[in-house]
Parts: C-alpha cells; structure tokens; sequence
C-alpha cells in the first residue's frame, strides 16, 4: 500500500514538471533572458506541441485524483445479507420461536460501530432513523454492540418468540411492515440505518430468486 502511495506521488511530480518544461519551451526563447518573454505568433505553436500539453495535463489530473482517492476519500459502506431462518420448540419460559441469522461486512475504509440490532413493527420499511413514525420493538436475545474493521464480516443471529403481543395501535395500520433494522455509526461520526423488510417471510420460501436474498446496503442519516 505504501508503495503505490509512493508511486501516485512520484507519477504526479512528473507530469506538474513535464508540463512546466513544456510551458517553458513553447512561450520562452532559449537564448534570451529567462525574464524576457518571447512573442509567439499563433502560428508557432505547433498541433503537436498543444496535443502534448493536453495529454500531460489529463494525465496530470488523473494523478491528483489517485492521489486524493488513496489518501483522504475513505467511504463508509456496509452490507446487511439474510442467510437462513429456523424454528425452535417452546419451553416453560419461552413459546415457540424463530431464529433469523444474518451476516454483515464492512465493506468500506471506515471502522463502523454496531450499535443497535432490533425486529421492528412499523408503518414504513425504512426504519425509525429515516422515517418518522413510532415502531413497536419486537423482543429478541440480547445482542453485544461491536466494532468492524474494513473488510471484516459479523454474523448476526435473532431469536424471538413467533407469538407476541402487539398493541391495538399497531394491529391497525394501514401500512404494517416487520423489519430487521440496524444502526451504525461510523468512525467519523456519521449515522447510518440498515433496514431489511421481512414482513413476507413465512415458515418456508422464499425462493432464491426473490429480492428478500439480496444484500441491503447502509443508508445515510447524517
């Protein structure tokens, strides 16, 4: 890594001194003082001469915009993907309940917080961070907030009862959605949501095919 950095570095010195020696050339007279400017005719510079002038100066940009991407543009990313579900038989202490298992990858250049991991019942898919009405929070197994490194991968895994009580206010909506949702904050300080709608996943299904596979991505709240 650092000898690509050394390398973009390098390449941009060049090419600023390239374009400079070209410059120089085409408005200055060799023999004369280099304060004196010599008065060049439009005819005097040359296709060829303009032609090199622009290749270097792309090539120039080129170099600063590698240089900037590699070292100051470090993208916050992630990827929330669904994997399996399973069901477990109740007990004296617990009904019925449903296991829901997931990966998420840090797939930016930013260490990201984890810092909630919830099943939300709510009028809207986006989640609460994105949209402003009320979400009933569904009871599941504690989960630890952690940290990802970029590249690093977590899984993810829900346990909560198939029956539970909901309140009369959400049992009306007109609009129902069942989420798992996500809050991430990332290591300059900016939130984000990811939200992955399950309100139609039954006890089988779906097919592989189905959007309900695909992987979601973070979706920026500040």
């Amino acid at each position: 890594m650092r000898v690509a950095k050394v390398i973009i570095i390098y390449l941009t010195v060049c090419h600023a001194f390239l374009i400079s020696g070209l410059l120089f050339d085409i408005f200055f007279d060799s023999n004369m003082d280099i304060s004196t400017p010599l008065e060049v005719d439009s005819k005097a510079m040359e296709f060829k001469d303009l032609l090199t002038i622009l290749v270097s100066v792309l090539a120039l940009i080129m170099s600063m915009f590698a240089f900037y991407f590699s070292q100051f543009h470090k993208p916050s990313s992630g990827v929330l993907t669904y994997c399996s579900r399973y069901f477990g038989l109740g007990s004296k202490d617990k009904g019925m309940t449903r296991e829901l298992t997931y990966t998420f990858s840090n797939t930016g250049k930013q260490g990201l917080y984890i810092k909630d991991v919830s099943i939300l019942l709510g009028e809207s898919p986006l989640g609460p961070l994105r949209h402003p009405s009320s979400y009933l929070i569904i009871s599941t197994d504690p989960i630890k907030p952690c940290v990802l490194l970029p590249g690093e991968i977590k899984e993810i895994q829900l346990i909560h009862e198939i029956h539970y009580d909901v309140p009369e206010e959400y049992e009306n909506l007109e609009n129902k959605f069942t989420i798992v949702s996500l809050q991430v904050i990332s290591a300059d300080g900016k939130r984000y949501e990811v939200s992955h709608d399950i309100s139609n996943l039954g006890p089988t299904g779906p097919e592989l095919s189905d959007k309900m596979w695909q992987g979601v991505s973070l979706g920026k709240c500040t």
